[in-house]
Parts: C-alpha cells; sequence; structure tokens
C-alpha cells in the first residue's frame, strides 16, 4: 500500500474544515505544527478569497527599494 501523500493545499483545507466543525485555534495549530497567528492567516484568507487562497504565497518583496535598475547610471 502506498503511502497517502499530504500536500500542504490538502492540509490547510483539512485544518479549515475541522475548524468549521468547532476544533479549538489552539489545539488545530498544535496538531498542524503551525502558529495561532498563521491558523487565523488560513482562515481569513478562506473566508475572504475563498479555498484556491490556501496555496502558498511567496514571501519575496513585491519591491525592493535599494535595488539598483541601471538607469540612473553615471558615467
Amino acid at each position: 500500500m502506498p503511502w497517502k501523500e499530504n500536500l500542504p493545499m490538502e492540509q490547510r483545507v483539512e485544518l479549515i474544515r475541522e475548524w468549521k466543525e468547532g476544533e479549538n485555534i489552539t489545539a488545530l495549530a498544535e496538531a498542524y505544527g503551525v502558529s495561532r497567528k498563521t491558523v487565523y492567516q488560513w482562515i481569513a484568507r478562506q473566508t475572504e478569497e475563498g479555498t484556491a487562497s490556501l496555496e502558498a504565497r511567496s514571501c519575496a518583496p513585491h519591491k525592493i527599494p535599494q535595488q539598483w535598475d541601471g538607469e540612473d547610471a553615471f558615467l
């Protein structure tokens, strides 16, 4: 029997389902190995934007103000 593959998206959907069934936020955070703040973020995203919003998001900054783009080059 093959191992069941748990993808992050599936785990987040399962976490939301358990929360809707009345599970405690702290217990969910401990069970899934994340902070309570993260659980609240996922709940807010799912409530506002739907299940597709639970996909992993990039943590990279949108802009890097100190980065030089080469336009103001002085020779």
